[in-house]
Order: structure tokens, then sequence, then C-alpha cells
């Protein structure tokens, strides 16, 4: 009975000496490496990597380090990706510290335009809207700053003083080049001076549909800011056209 207990003895440290032994040399293993922009050679932190046909991955940390332990001793194939480079597929091994370049990812999106030139009443800004309607009652044929001269904040001024010709528009103090103006989006203020010139466009209030008057800084879709106001005229579809005709025919007389 001695005999045997000393077997069973035996041949339980000898299992137990075999999975220590098993799990001290799976631990000594691991992959290491350093993953590198190519473009400059900083780290990448953040790039997730996977070994293939394996559940092991990890990720970089801000120095562009990573590390994958408990592994068997040998070369292994890896994935490298990340959202703002190329993915990449590389074979490491071991016994290494591997320096991995990956190469920035270059992503074409789809034209974005900001189109948005009016504002509501959740916006926080001082404005004031203005049917057709409304514009008809006091549309005499004068320049459009006339009808603007009942809203808060605005004086105008015409230099014959009867309202048609050259006519300027303040407000809160500021001069008209600070006074952002446009058509359908389309900026009218001249790209030199800033200045709104009414006299070319004479009797546009007959062709607006509607107006919003935004008082102070507003936004703005062409140059600097409106430190002014903004002045957004919607027109009816039969002046669009002549409007893109004015504005072809002002670019000519500019440039040629």
């Amino acid at each position: 009975m001695n005999f045997i207990s000393n077997r069973t003895i035996k041949n339980g440290l000898l299992f137990f000496a075999i999975v220590f032994f098993t799990e001290t040399s799976f631990a000594q293993n691991f992959l290491q490496g350093t993953v590198l922009n190519e473009k400059d050679q900083s780290p990448v932190s953040g790039a997730v990597i996977r070994m293939n046909n394996s559940f092991a991955n990890t990720s970089t940390d801000a120095k562009g380090h990573f590390k994958i332990k408990g592994i068997l001793s040998g070369s292994y194939e890896i994935s490298i990706s990340h959202i703002a480079f190329e993915t990449k597929n590389i074979s490491i091994s071991t016994d290494s510290e591997n320096n991995i370049s990956i190469q920035p990812k270059i992503y074409l999106a789809d034209e974005i335009t900001i189109n948005a030139t009016r504002v509501d009443q959740k916006s926080g800004a001082a404005f004031n809207n203005i049917t057709k309607d409304e514009l008809e009652k006091n549309n005499l044929g004068q320049d459009l700053p006339l009808l603007l001269n009942n809203l808060p904040s605005v004086v105008v001024t015409s230099d014959a003083g009867n309202g048609v010709g050259y006519t300027g528009i303040r407000v809160r103090g500021n001069d008209p080049t600070r006074v952002n103006v446009t058509i359908n989006g389309i900026p009218v203020n001249d790209a030199e001076s800033h200045q709104v010139y009414w006299v070319d466009l004479p009797d546009v209030a007959s062709s607006t549909d509607n107006i919003q008057f935004q008082r102070g800084l507003g936004n703005s879709t062409n140059g600097a800011g409106a430190f002014g106001a903004s002045i957004n005229l919607q027109t009816t579809k039969n002046f669009t056209s002549c409007l893109w005709k004015y504005q072809f025919v002002n670019w000519l007389i500019q440039y040629k």
C-alpha cells in the first residue's frame, strides 16, 4: 500500500509540474510592437490589433504600443485597423519588437452645401418676417430700404429725398457695409466696397415674396459676418432668372 501511495504521489507531482511549466511557457510568450503613422512616423493610438483565425485582440495605447499575451512562440498573422488609416495585414513573430507603419486613409465624402439664411423663434436672434401682402401695402415703387423704415433700429437715407436712386439703410448704428443682403441666397453686397446699390435693383419689392430682416449679428452665407443686420429676400419664380442675369452682367462688368 505504501508503494502504491508513493507512486500515486509521484504521478500527481509530475502532472502538476507539467501543468505548471506549460502555463509558465505560455505566459512567457507574447506579441508586441508599435504602430506608427507612415507619413510622419508618429504613434497611432486606438488602432485595433487582431490575430487572424483567433479571438485574441488588443488596441494600441497613447504611444502606439500593443501587446498580446499568453500565446505560443512563433509567427502570427495580425490585422491592424483604424478609422483614419488603411487596414493592414502583416506577419510578426514573438521574439522581436515590431515597428509597423500604416498608411493614412483618404476618405472622399459627398459634397455638403450650407444654404440656410433664415432663423426661427428658437435661434435667439432678433428678426422680423415680412410677407408679400405687407410689402404691397406700402410699395409705391420706392427702393426697398424705404419699405423697411418702420422696423426697429432702422434709419434710412435717400440722396434725392424721394426714396428712389441712391438710398441707404443703417441698422443699430452700423453703416450699410455691415448689412448683409441676399436674394434667394445670392449675395448682393459689392465684393469690393460691401455696399448694396439699390439703384441697380429698381422696384425689387414688387418681385419679392417675403423678407426676413435679422437685426444684429446674424446668419451670413457670404463674406464676413453681418454686424448690422441681415436682409434675406425670397423672390417669386419669375424674378429668379432675372436675378441670375443681373449677377452675370455684374460679373462681366467687374472682370472685363
